[in-house]
């Protein structure tokens, strides 16, 4: 995000940006109403610290066709003046404008809480078995490191805490087998 950025205008209101952070990452808001503009870096950095459980899911918006619907809009990038496109993720209420120019996007106000939102609920529609396929991955990243280590750790971590209470409420049975062994115990 560049200084002269917060000179822009918003797409919407045509009036000034000012500077801001959206959870650690730089952007600037409308003071009118409250739209966002931020770069696609920016979105993935503030929703990994926005919610670590699902800092392990990629957040590429605008590359997944067959998930989205993908039309021009109207509004001009704040960035560099080009066409926007308007990106809706379906079967939620995400929608965002995203210039292909500059790789930023604009977020209506409240558009990146739905954003999270979205991806809480796909992991909580995720079966096990699909966790166990993306517990793999990550930790495949941990060899490949294309993060620092402690970052792609820590998402092996929370895909593995996901997983284990996937299967134990998947499996009912193994939950109370396992709660009758822990009781069962001396050092339960």
């Amino acid at each position: 995000m560049t200084n002269e950025l917060s000179t822009s205008s918003c797409p919407k209101c045509l009036v000034a940006l000012e500077s801001t952070e959206l959870h650690g990452s730089p952007a600037a808001r409308c003071p009118r109403c409250g739209g966002l503009w931020i770069d696609d870096a920016g979105i993935a950095a503030a929703k990994d610290h926005a919610d670590p459980n699902v800092s392990w899911l990629e957040l590429e918006l605008w590359s997944e066709a067959e998930r989205f619907d993908v039309g021009a809009h109207e509004l001009s990038c704040p960035g560099c003046g080009a066409r926007m496109y308007r990106v809706s993720y379906r079967g939620t209420a995400v929608a965002i404008e995203h210039c292909d120019a500059c790789h930023g996007a604009w977020l209506q106000a409240g558009a990146f809480e739905r954003i999270v939102d979205a991806l809480e609920e796909e992991v909580a529609r995720m079966p096990s078995a699909d966790l166990l396929r993306a517990s793999m991955r990550e930790a495949a990243e941990l060899v490949r490191a294309q993060k620092p280590l402690v970052e792609e750790w820590a998402d092996v971590k929370h895909v593995l805490q996901l997983l284990k209470l996937r299967v134990l409420t998947e499996n009912p049975g193994l939950r109370k087998a396992l709660i009758e062994i822990q009781r069962s115990t001396p050092f339960g």
